[in-house]
Formats: structure tokens, sequence, C-alpha cells
């Protein structure tokens, strides 16, 4: 399948291509990516920077190609500032837990990792996501836990709360998923 470019939207494909290239000049990486959003796409790497900039009406590329250079990984932000006694998990054989939160490019947020627990962890915070990064409304999730199903709850001002997590060491952030607007 091939995508036809419009007139218009030249500029727009040339724009990302510079932003990402001043990103990469400023220090920002991407995992197997290159300085430019342009580079290995079919029909777009011959093209100059001028028959971008006009928009070469009519122009195609193989549109698998196009989304792939496209979709850029999301940052990932590890989860530091915990709470009341927990904190990241230290296991070897799970990345020594690395809780962390990203968003997609939906506009949804996930979060990741094993976080070690307190003595009583039910109905406490384990931390706050920041703004930008918060449901807009509060959900219950289930969540793995050592040898039990523990509930972490989301609240839409950022407060990731075990809800029900008897008696275990670690708890799971994976698979929690909610819109963040």
């Amino acid at each position: 399948m091939a995508l036809t470019l419009d007139i218009d939207q030249g500029p727009v494909i040339t724009s990302l291509d510079n932003h990402l290239q001043d990103a990469y000049a400023n220090g920002v990486t991407i995992a197997g990516g290159t300085p430019s959003a342009i580079a290995g796409i079919p029909g777009l790497d011959r093209l100059s920077d001028a028959d971008l900039t006009t928009g070469r009406e009519g122009m195609e590329i193989g549109f698998a190609a196009f989304l792939k250079a496209m979709r850029l990984p999301p940052t990932t932000y590890n989860i530091t500032g915990f709470l009341n006694g927990f904190g990241q998990h230290a296991g070897a054989d799970y990345g020594a837990g690395h809780c962390r939160y990203w968003k997609d490019a939906m506009g949804y947020v996930l979060l990741d990792g094993l976080a070690d627990t307190p003595a009583s962890p039910n109905g406490k915070a384990l931390a706050q996501l920041p703004a930008g990064y918060r449901p807009v409304t509060g959900d219950i999730y289930p969540a793995a836990a050592q040898g039990a199903t523990a509930k972490i709850q989301v609240l839409s001002d950022g407060y990731i709360t075990a809800v029900e997590a008897p008696g275990l060491t670690w708890l799971s952030l994976a698979g929690i998923r909610f819109y963040a607007g």
C-alpha cells in the first residue's frame, strides 16, 4: 500500500525531521533511532529538502515504512519518590524492579516494574505520578504480588495506592494502563 502526500504534508514531515535532529543534537537518544525520521523511508530518503518543502504533490511512499519511521518510542521515567515504606524491588531476576511509567502516542499512561512493600501496605500510597501522567478518573487494577493477587488504585491526583495487598513483600505495576488525556 502506498501513501500519497498532499502538497501541504511535505513541510510537516520536514518540520518533524528538523525537530528530531535538534533533539539528537541536544543529547536526546531514541533506542534504534537515527537522527533523521526520513532516513530509510523508501521514496522519502531520495528527496531533497526542497522537494519536501514544496510538498511535491503525488509523491508516494510505502505506508508501513512511513508509519514505522514516524512512530517514536516513548520516553520512560523511573518512579523515584516512593512513599510510606515502598521502594524499588532489588531482585536480580526481575531487572532490579525498575518501577517506571510512560505515555504512549494515544495519551495512555502505562506502569511497569516491581516495588518492595512495607509490612502493612494496605491503603498506603506507593508514589505520586506527576501532572500530565495522571488518570482523568481514578480506577482500581489487579496486580500480581508475591504469592497473591493485589489491587492497586490510581487516583486522579496521581497517587498510586495499594488497596488490597495482604502480607506480601513485593507488588507488580505491570499492565496498569489508563488514559491521561
